[in-house]
This record gives structure tokens, sequence and C-alpha cells, in this order.
């Protein structure tokens, strides 16, 4: 990993917090980065729909009036209005710990917590693992489906290349995860505390050439968004190509 990571760890707020949230607006994330990465349907078509939605998000969060940013309730209620939740997602929050200490007692591990991490060279592109590994070059990345989906992954998830057939944005995340640490891999895991085995574990090794093809589709995103920042508020720009 870089040697700064935990100058950068100890600088930077904890998940979920108000702080965080500030400090992601406008970046692309690991969590919604295997958005950018599939192309058009059209055979000139170098964006899906989808990859063009989640520019135009970041776009929107670059525009925001820094009042917002400066008066509390205010912040909290472009929260409320802007962050996507559900009961899974609200599960997934509170059992991530539980997930984590059933990790640690199976594998040994010791593991600390961070908030978002910036890549080095990359400024539009930030990452949050769920964990960093203390005692071995790697990250931890937890899940916590419903049982049938659990099962799925028990059956179906051993490497990073199953985890890409099974669900690529997941894959795209921990690479980013590894893109962003400097680590050699992440144990990726699914946690159901309603099923035996609660936990499993893979591990997903680090693929240059997929972080390398990430980390560009991120900077040409960046400079579409940056366009239509531009156009946005009202100063001529000859734009970049969103086909």
């Amino acid at each position: 990993m870089r040697t700064n990571i935990q100058e950068i760890i100890d600088a930077q707020p904890r998940q979920h917090t108000a702080g965080w949230y500030k400090a992601r607006l406008g970046h692309f994330t690991g969590s919604q980065v295997g958005r950018l990465m599939k192309r058009g349907r059209g055979k000139d078509a170098e964006w899906s729909a989808d990859a063009l939605t989640y520019i135009k998000e970041i776009v929107a969060e670059r525009l925001i009036n820094p009042v917002v940013l400066d008066i509390p309730d205010l912040f909290d209620q472009y929260l409320d209005f802007t962050v996507a939740s559900s009961k899974m997602m609200a599960w997934g929050n509170d059992h991530e710990k539980d997930a984590l200490g059933a990790y640690v007692s199976l594998k040994g591990r010791k593991v600390t917590s961070c908030g978002s991490l910036p890549h080095a060279e990359v400024a539009a592109f930030w990452d949050s693992p769920d964990g960093l590994l203390l005692d071995a070059d790697g990250v931890v990345e937890v899940k916590c489906p419903a049982p049938k989906t659990h099962t799925e992954y028990l059956l179906q998830v051993y490497d990073g290349e199953s985890l890409r057939k099974v669900n690529e944005v997941y894959y795209w995340q921990v690479m980013a995860h590894m893109a962003v640490t400097g680590a050699r891999f992440c144990d990726w895991m699914s946690y159901c505390p309603f099923l035996k085995p609660s936990l499993h574990v893979a591990t997903i090794e680090r693929d240059e050439d997929a972080i390398g093809q990430m980390l560009e589709r991120i900077k040409a995103a960046d400079k579409i968004a940056e366009s239509m920042v531009l156009a946005a508020r009202g100063h001529k720009t000859s734009g970049a190509s969103v086909s």
C-alpha cells in the first residue's frame, strides 16, 4: 500500500458522516465506478445510458451551492433528498461490524476502518474500502445480502473472474479499493447471520490491466463532467464526446 496511507486515513472523516459525504461530493467513487465501465448498445456508443446518468449525477454535485455546505441543517436536507436508502442498505450498515468481527475470528487478521481516500494521481477519484488490513497488503469489502443472494455467493463467487460474472459493479468496486490504496488483494465477503456458513470470503487479486482501464474511463468521464459543468454555468465550451 502507499506508505503515507495511515496519514491519509487519519485525515479523513468516518464513513457515512456529513464530513464523509462532503469529501466525496463531485468525485467518482468506487461503489459507483462500475457504472462507467459499460459501453452503449450502438456500434460507436462509448458510454451506456447508465454511465451518462452517473456522470450527470457527478455534475449535479459539482454544481452544489456552497451555502448548502456551510449550513448543517440544509446539508442534512440535501442528503435526505439525494442519498439513496433502503431497508437492505440500512441492514448492511448495521451489520457490517458483525461481519468484520466474524472475518477477524475466521482469518485472524487485523483490520482498521477508514473514511474516503483520494487516488494519488486521479484527483476526481475517491474510494472507501470497508477496512484495511494491518497485517497484510490487503483491503476488505463487506456485503450483507438477503439469504437467497448470500447462497448464490456461496456457490458462485470464489475469485475475481467469478465475482465479475456474478456482479460486475462489485468487481470494479474491489478494483477501485486496490487502485486507491495500492493493496495487492481484497478479501470480498458476504455475511448473512441467518445461514450457516454465515460468512463467505473470496480473495480477489489485483489486476493491473483492469485498474488501468478503469482509471482511463474515470479520466474520460471527468472531462465530460467538467464540460457539462461549464455549459450549465453558461460558459462556452466545445464539450466532450458523450456518444
